[in-house]
């Protein structure tokens, strides 16, 4: 038997995080792309000389069978410069892996 079996792989839960942003030099524009559109110059803003003014983390996980809900990620204000910590993502676990599990 291999070490992967159809077995092994029905007990796994993968997840990941995502950021979301508008674009910076189109506030009210949105950017959706795919990996393999990584460097296509009319997707890419080279001359980005500003942050976002929207920016969004979500947490997600799928398994063989299920998918999760889509958990917006809460900033950390303690965190360094406002961001995401360690605290935000024990919070999006809580509220989106023990319920995707039970």
């Amino acid at each position: 038997m291999t070490p992967f079996s159809t077995l092994t792989f029905s007990q796994i839960c993968y997840t990941d995080e995502v950021i979301v942003s508008n674009a910076p030099n189109n506030p009210d524009g949105w950017i959706f792309r795919r990996p393999d559109e990584k460097y296509r110059t009319d997707l890419v803003n080279v001359q980005q000389h500003v942050k976002p003014t929207i920016s969004l983390m979500f947490w997600g996980g799928i398994a063989q069978d299920k998918q999760s809900y889509l958990i917006p990620m809460t900033r950390d204000k303690t965190a360094k410069k406002g961001g995401y910590s360690s605290w935000s993502y024990r919070k999006a676990l809580t509220e989106g892996l023990l319920p995707f599990l039970d």
